[in-house]
């Protein structure tokens, strides 16, 4: 149905505005005033306001025929207030094990920041207790670490992973 309105309005805007349909495997032209090759035909191209062609459908087609090709209704914008990211569950509080790992874990972190240096054995040390620690002093401890190389503040001796 859609296809078949949409042809008759193509058709009559041709109609409308006298366009003639011509074959594409039309004879070429013969120009016996020139040696040269003959010249495709010329071509026109008009450009017509889409209101003014509108207008004139409706008048000759009927507004019901006109509403078939109306384009479908924008999606709505999403709104301009952001909402505030949900709060995260902390999870389950830590384990002694977990604790203490992370205590461990900040007393060599703060030495290795405070001789600027991390040697295989201290990287080791780290990587062990970060083994115990929960998520988020795991996230804490790394952090610093990370920081502290990406400004030149830590150099590590070894060729390891540092963590």
């Amino acid at each position: 149905m859609r296809f078949a309105a949409f042809t008759l309005i193509v058709a009559t805007v041709f109609f409308i505005f006298g366009y003639e349909f011509r074959s594409q495997t039309a004879s070429p032209v013969v120009d016996h005033t020139n040696d040269g090759p003959a010249l495709p035909p010329a071509s026109c191209s008009v450009s017509i306001e889409p209101s003014v062609l509108r207008a004139e459908l409706a008048r000759v087609l009927g507004p019901s025929v006109l509403s078939l090709a109306k384009p479908a209704d924008p999606p709505p914008s999403p709104s301009p207030a952001i909402q505030p990211p949900a709060e995260q569950d902390p999870g389950p509080a830590p384990t002694p094990t977990q604790v203490s790992a992370f205590e461990r874990g900040r007393v060599l972190v703060d030495k290795v920041l405070s001789q600027a240096r991390m040697s295989t054995a201290e990287s080791r040390e780290i990587r062990a207790a970060l083994v115990y620690m929960d998520d988020n002093s795991r996230l804490e401890t790394t952090a610093r670490l990370i920081q502290a190389m990406n400004q030149g503040k830590l150099q590590t001796e070894s060729h390891e992973l540092p963590f």
